[in-house]
C-alpha cells in the first residue's frame, strides 16, 4: 500500500469517517436516507477507506474474541455439561466456540451482502459487472467492501491464534489471496464483480460451521452425529453450487469480457491480468476443498462412516483415549 493513502487522511479523520460511513450504511440498510459529505479529493476518499479497514479490523477482532471468551464458551460449557453430564475438554470447547463465531460472522456478512448488492441494478447482468466498477459515489457498497476486507484481516489474525488446523497453510493462502483480490478489484475499478463474488462465497460456510458445532457436541456419543451429517450435506450442496458451478461461470465471463469485449483503451494490462489469474488461484483452492468434500460424502453415504471435517480439523483432533492406547501399545512392544 502506497504511503500516499496514509498521508491523504489523518487517523482522527479516518476514525470520524469510519463512524459516519457505518452510520450511513445502517441507515441505508434500514431504508433511511443519510448522506455523508463527500471529500473533495479522490485520494482523500481512498485514504479514509484505508483507515476504515484498520479500525473495522480492530473492532471485529475485539468483538470476535471477547464474545467467544466471555459469552460463547461459558454458554457452551453449560449446555454440554447439561447434555452429557460432564464438562467438555478445553480444546473441544474452544473449537466449538470458534465454529459458533464463524457461523455468526459468515451468516451476518451474507445477509448484509445480499441487502447491499441485491439492490443494485447491475447485479444480475454479467455484462455490467465490468462497468464503472469503483462506484465511490455509492458509499454503502464501499462500506461493504471495506467491512468484508476487515473481516478477512481479522480472520487471518485469528487463524494464527487458534489451534493449528490440518489445512492451516491452505487457509492462510485462501485469506491472503482473498485480501489481494479485494484490493486489486477495488484499485482497478472492478468493484461490481468483486461484490458479487464476495456475496457468493459467504453462505456455504454457515452450515459447515453449524455441522462442526454438532460434531464436537456429539462427543463420540452418536446422538448428534446425524444432525451434523445433515448440515454437512447442506454445506456440500451450497458449496458445490456456489463455488464449483457459479464461480467458474463468473471466471469464464471475466476472461471472455477481458479478452473480447473490453474497449481498446481498456485492454487488460499486467495488473488486470494478475487479477484474472488470482481469481483462478482462488478457484483452484476451492477445487481442493471440493475434492475433500466429495471424499467425506463418499465415506458417509457409501461406506457408512460418520463424516469428519477433513477441511479444518485440528492436527491434534485425535481423542485422548486412542492416544493413550497407542502409547500403551508402544510400551508393550
Amino acid at each position: 500500500m502506497s504511503s500516499e493513502y496514509w498521508a491523504s487522511a489523518s487517523a482522527s479523520e479516518g476514525f470520524s469517517f469510519s463512524c459516519d460511513l457505518l452510520s450511513e450504511a445502517v441507515a441505508c440498510l434500514l431504508g433511511r436516507a443519510n448522506r455523508v459529505e463527500e471529500p473533495e479529493s479522490p485520494h482523500a476518499i481512498e485514504g479514509l477507506l484505508v483507515w476504515c479497514a484498520v479500525y473495522y479490523t480492530a473492532a471485529l477482532l475485539v468483538l470476535n474474541w471477547s464474545l467467544r471468551l466471555a459469552m460463547v464458551q461459558p454458554l457452551l460449557r453449560l449446555a454440554m455439561t447439561a447434555y452429557h453430564g460432564r464438562s467438555p475438554s478445553q480444546v473441544k470447547l474452544e473449537k466449538m466456540a470458534q465454529s459458533v463465531m464463524e457461523a455468526l460472522f459468515y451468516g451476518g456478512s451474507f445477509v448484509v451482502g445480499v441487502a447491499v448488492v441485491s439492490s443494485e441494478p447491475w447485479v444480475f447482468t454479467p455484462q455490467e459487472w465490468f462497468q464503472d466498477g469503483r462506484l465511490l459515489n455509492r458509499r454503502v457498497l464501499s462500506w461493504y467492501y471495506v467491512t468484508y476486507a476487515s473481516r478477512y484481516l481479522q480472520g487471518l489474525v485469528s487463524v494464527m491464534l487458534e489451534h493449528r488446523r490440518k489445512d492451516f497453510f491452505e487457509m492462510v493462502l485462501h485469506h491472503v489471496v482473498t485480501l489481494l483480490l479485494i484490493y486489486l478489484s477495488f484499485a482497478y475499478d472492478e468493484m461490481r464483480i468483486g461484490a458479487v463474488i464476495m456475496v457468493l462465497f459467504d453462505p456455504a460456510d454457515v452450515p459447515l460451521h453449524i455441522a462442526k458445532v454438532f460434531k464436537y457436541a456429539d462427543d463420540n456419543t452418536n446422538t448428534l452425529q446425524s444432525t451434523a451429517d445433515a448440515f454437512f450435506v447442506a454445506f456440500a450442496v451450497v458449496f458445490i453450487v456456489s463455488r464449483m458451478i457459479i464461480y467458474p461461470y463468473m471466471i469464464a465471463e471475466s476472461f471472455s469480457y477481458a479478452l473480447f469485449h473490453l474497449p481498446p483503451e481498456r485492454n487488460p494490462g499486467v495488473l488486470e491480468t494478475s487479477l484474472l489469474l488470482w481469481i483462478t488461484v482462488l478457484w483452484l483452492i476451492n477445487c481442493y476443498w471440493g475434492f475433500l468434500i466429495l471424499k467425506i460424502g463418499y465415506n458417509i453415504f457409501v461406506k457408512g462412516v460418520p463424516g469428519d471435517d477433513i477441511r479444518s480439523d485440528d492436527e491434534d483432533d485425535e481423542s485422548e483415549e486412542p492416544r493413550v492406547a497407542k502409547r500403551k501399545a508402544k510400551k508393550n512392544q
